[in-house]
């Protein structure tokens, strides 16, 4: 279990700070440029680079303390929660997928395009798996397919809310078009004209 010297210890290392620090600047300076790019709202493409940066938080530094597994322990205290981590999986695997869910939600908010988000994720957690190899830490394959289930599961609940949100805009266009036009028009259309005289 999480306790307070864990946390302290895990919030001693400068490289934490270090990771959480450039992915706020990042986020401030890219945002918008992110989310002009894919015509999404800049808030998305902030909280996507956020996301990314606390999952390198999580994961990069070397000789963390503070696994994943222990911050979703933490966190979660409720019995919906207790009898999630409690489930046949084991709590290190959930903790894979649960923390790649923001960054396949996000990031398939922002890009609209399922299969990017998902090579992104597992792209991602494959970069993070080698570099704690080269840290002295163990990579992991149940990582790497853990954390790209949770990429998955994350794009298409977002997908999900694309379809409805699309589905209610075009119920409003339909519902806010004048009828009486769309009859006229067609009246318009083939009137005939006085026949031209010779």
């Amino acid at each position: 279990m999480l306790n307070e010297d864990m946390v302290l210890s895990y919030l001693a290392m400068t490289a934490v700070w270090k990771i959480l620090l450039v992915s706020a600047v990042a986020a401030a300076a890219l945002g918008r440029r992110l989310a002009a790019r894919y015509n999404s709202p800049t808030m998305i493409a902030v909280l996507f680079i956020l996301a990314v940066g606390c999952v390198m938080a999580l994961t990069a530094p070397p000789g963390t303390s503070l696994p994943a597994s222990e911050v979703i322990d933490w966190y979660t205290h409720g019995e919906a929660y207790r009898d999630l981590l409690t489930s046949h999986t084991m709590p290190q695997d959930k903790a894979n997928i649960i923390m790649f869910l923001p960054i396949g939600f996000l990031g398939c908010l922002l890009t609209r395009r399922i299969f990017r988000t998902i090579f992104f994720g597992a792209g991602f957690s494959l970069a993070i798996e080698v570099w704690q190899t080269f840290m002295g830490r163990s990579g992991d394959i149940m990582d790497l397919r853990n954390n790209t289930i949770g990429a998955i599961i994350g794009s298409i609940a977002a997908i999900i809310i694309l379809q409805m949100r699309r589905k209610q805009k075009l119920d409003s266009t339909a519902s806010t078009r004048d009828p009486s036009s769309a009859a006229t028009s067609p009246a318009r259309s083939t009137a005939c004209s006085p026949p031209a005289t010779r």
